[in-house]
C-alpha cells in the first residue's frame, strides 16, 4: 500500500504566482476563489513540475501559450518551484515507511528554456525503529532544504 501527500508548495515567477506559499493538510482540500486570483495556476504549476520530470517540459509551456503567457512581466525570467510532501508505504512485513521528501526546480527562461537547477531530498524512518535519530529521520543525503532536517 502506497499513500502519496504533497503537504507544502511554494511557486515564484510562474503565471499570477509570485512569492506564492501553500500549506495542505491531509485529507480533502479544495481551492475556492472569485476568477482570476490563480487557482488554475496552482494547478498548473504542480502539472508543470510532472512534465520537467518527463523532460517535455517545452511541449507543455507551448500547450500553456508559450513562455510569454507563463511569466508574469517581461522582467523575470526564471520560475522557482518547490514542492514538499510525504510518502507512506507499507512494507512486505507491514511496517509503515515514511519518506519525506523536498523538490525544488528552477526554469530559467532567456534565449532558450533550460532548468537552471534541480534537487531533490528526502529523509525517510521505519515506524518499527523508531527513534534511531532525533525524530527517528535518517538522511539519504544532506540537504539543508529539507524540512525533516
Amino acid at each position: 500500500m502506497e499513500i502519496k501527500l504533497i503537504t507544502e508548495i511554494s511557486i515564484d515567477g510562474f503565471k499570477s504566482l509570485q512569492n506564492f506559499h501553500l500549506k495542505i493538510d491531509s485529507g480533502l482540500n479544495i481551492l475556492v476563489g472569485p476568477n482570476g486570483v490563480g487557482k488554475s495556476n496552482i494547478c498548473q504549476a504542480i502539472s508543470l513540475l510532472s512534465h520537467v520530470k518527463d523532460g517535455n517540459i517545452s511541449d507543455y509551456i507551448i500547450s500553456l501559450g508559450g513562455t510569454n503567457s507563463i511569466l508574469p512581466n517581461e522582467q523575470c525570467k526564471e520560475i522557482k518551484i518547490s514542492v514538499s510532501g510525504t510518502d507512506l508505504n507499507l512494507d512486505e512485513e507491514e511496517n509503515y515507511i515514511d519518506l519525506k521528501y523536498k523538490y525544488e526546480v528552477t526554469i530559467e527562461i532567456n534565449d532558450e528554456l533550460r532548468i537552471a537547477s534541480e534537487r531533490l531530498c528526502c529523509t525517510n524512518q521505519l515506524k518499527a525503529e523508531l527513534p534511531q535519530t532525533p525524530g527517528g529521520l535518517i538522511p539519504c543525503g544532506p540537504c539543508a532544504a529539507c524540512p525533516a532536517q
